[in-house]
């Protein structure tokens, strides 16, 4: 029977080192995710409102009269700064995550992708290990042009004639049921996918475990299958990828548009409460 090497978990829940920061940043610039794009929009919306509002303030400071023109210009450059900070933090966060999953990545010999494609949606925080099991944080778009947010693993599996007399799946079960995971499970091209109902944390300890505790039920239990030693696409080098690098640069320039008309609305507001 086949068996699955202990996860080293320390780089999950350690300090993260300067080193490890370093490496991240190095890495990061030679995989620039197409998600970059949406956050230089923000950054454009952001100093776009924050300059004319501070300029603003700075202009009608010594005029006391002016008090309507002053506090336009200080909600300006506060929905500005706003915008600066919340990109500042998601960004830092991004960072932190992304450094934490290369090195446990590194400590337990898998692959790892910031993103990646499927059939049915983008996978964010990917990780691959050699036996062909991949997993991260499925994306899906909703018909109303929101997103929705799942927790997904596929792992190579070769089923018997009658999946229902499955003893390997029994046992998956009712493994899945004692964590109390509510998720789907679908046998599909010699890949059983799982896909939970809610999103999940690749940083957690608990879902990294029960990762473990499913690919090791397969390895012990069910026949091998032909597992792929490719490592995940990164969704920037792909066709779609592309694509959506592009949608993401129009809303980017569609937030940048829209500040500058909210800047220029709040001038004229302001001229015409003189």
């Amino acid at each position: 029977m086949a068996s699955i090497p202990p996860l080293d978990l320390r780089p999950l829940h350690e300090p993260l080192t300067s080193e490890r920061r370093r490496a991240a940043g190095r890495w990061r610039r030679e995989r620039r995710r197409p998600a970059d794009v949406r956050a230089i929009g923000l950054a454009i919306a952001g100093w776009v409102l924050t300059i004319p509002g501070l300029l603003i303030v700075a202009s009608y400071l010594a005029s006391p009269e002016e008090l309507p023109m002053l506090i336009v210009g200080s909600i300006v450059a506060a929905i500005g700064l706003a915008l600066l900070v919340g990109r500042s933090i998601a960004r830092r966060a991004q960072r932190i995550r992304e450094a934490r999953l290369l090195a446990f990545a590194e400590a337990n010999g898998f692959a790892y992708a910031a993103a990646a494609l499927r059939q049915d949606g983008r996978v964010e925080d990917v990780l691959r290990a050699h036996d062909g099991a991949e997993w991260g944080v499925l994306v899906v778009s909703q018909r109303d042009r929101s997103e929705r947010r799942h927790g997904y693993l596929g792992v190579p599996y070769a089923p018997p004639v009658d999946p229902a007399e499955d003893p390997t799946l029994l046992v998956l079960r009712e493994h899945i049921t004692d964590v109390g995971l509510r998720c789907t499970i679908a046998l599909r091209g010699g890949t059983l996918g799982l896909t939970a109902h809610d999103g999940w944390s690749q940083e957690d300890v608990a879902v990294q475990r029960f990762v473990h505790d499913v690919r090791s039920i397969l390895a012990t239990m069910a026949s091998p299958s032909a597992a792929s030693a490719e490592r995940p696409t990164a969704i920037a080098s792909t066709t779609a990828g592309k694509r959506l690098a592009r949608a993401q640069l129009r809303i980017g320039i569609g937030a940048a548009l829209g500040a500058v008309a909210l800047a220029l609305g709040t001038s004229l507001l302001g001229q015409l409460l003189r």
